[in-house]
């Protein structure tokens, strides 16, 4: 067998969950800069780039094993409500898989180069009166898939959960999946957003059909119920749908994905009422002392579903003088590592 020329970076088992025809082959699309909307585009066409993964197929291969093991796991959740405890092997795999989605797309390495070239200009330009941006190498997504094989232990202390969506408006998914957001950070209009993997006030967005969402909350602050007992969330309230609709539009890179209960004019009240915002949204800068600080690109919505809401701990919670807060003690000791 050849080499494969284009590795895919959203896999295609998942975006048949979307498909817009019975052998699911064909899949809705919007690409934001073209402007072009499509309900019958080929599935195997889609979030592929050329050699993303470098000149062999070893990256590849070694994610197509990881995407077999969540595939079946995934199909179970959905069919079957079938939601893994957390420890258990099927959970690790699944949020193995998600660690490695988050990392693996074009929108990721874009997103972190962004974030650095940020940083690095405000660095030269504070300490030189640089205006041009300096020379360097883009980090490839490889690098950057390399965070993932070590932030498993991040992503502890995690309440997770399945949400089905009982309105009539499907979710929606792009070609960067995995949201991240904190209800919590914003509420308390933190100077660092803090939504990363370790970070107090999580929330973890993963539409895995038109129908179900898979969630990670930070359960010292939000309001997640007993998830071993009842880890099922049900939702009839189309506001919540259309928020986390809303995340996956600001967060793709350039296409989104979804089924035919999708609708055109759905798609226009996002895209008239957000677009702006998608694209004005840049990596935040900073200086506190001799240091610099740069944030992601936060795309924030004054997020407010109906099922997640802070809890006592969460309300009380008060800045101090810290940038970075952990969700728990032991990861400062572990990212340090990472780092």
């Amino acid at each position: 067998m050849g080499k494969r020329k284009e590795h895919h970076y959203v896999p295609q088992f998942y975006l048949k969950k979307f498909s817009t025809n019975s052998d699911n082959t064909q899949i809705g699309i919007y690409n934001l800069k073209n402007k072009f909307l499509y309900y019958k585009a080929p599935i195997k066409h889609q979030a592929k780039a050329k050699l993303l993964y470098g000149d062999n197929d070893v990256i590849e291969a070694r994610l197509g094993k990881l995407e077999d093991k969540a595939a079946g796991i995934i199909t179970s959740i959905i069919n079957d409500h079938d939601v893994p405890s957390i420890k258990s092997s099927e959970y690790i795999s699944l949020i193995y898989f998600v660690l490695f989605q988050y990392t693996r797309t074009l929108g990721s390495e874009i997103r972190t180069n962004s974030q650095i070239d940020s940083l690095m200009n405000h660095t030269y330009e504070k300490l030189k009166g640089l205006k041009s941006e300096p020379e360097r190498e883009k980090i490839p997504v490889t690098e950057i898939m390399s965070i993932a094989a070590t932030s498993l232990p991040l992503a502890d202390y995690l309440c997770f959960q399945l949400l089905i969506n009982e309105t009539k408006i499907p979710f929606i998914t792009s070609d960067n999946p995995i949201v991240m957001y904190n209800e919590l950070m914003e509420k308390k209009k933190a100077l660092n957003f803090g939504a990363a993997w370790a970070f107090k006030g999580l929330q973890v967005f993963y539409p895995i059909s038109p129908n179900y969402l898979l969630i990670w909350t930070d359960p010292f602050v939000y309001n997640c119920g007993d998830e071993i007992l009842n880890p099922l969330i049900k939702t009839n309230d189309e506001n919540d749908i259309n928020q986390l609709n809303i995340l996956q539009f600001l967060n793709c890179q350039e296409q989104l994905f979804f089924n035919l209960e999708f609708k055109k004019d759905q798609l226009n009240q996002i895209e008239n009422k957000y677009y702006y915002k998608k694209i004005s949204c840049q990596p935040n800068t900073f200086g506190l002392g001799s240091y610099s600080f740069v944030t992601g690109i936060e795309h924030k919505i004054g997020l407010n579903l109906s099922f997640n809401k802070l809890n006592k701990s969460g309300e009380e919670f008060r800045l101090g003088n810290r940038l970075v807060y952990f969700r728990h003690p032991s990861f400062e000791g572990i990212r340090e590592k990472i780092r």
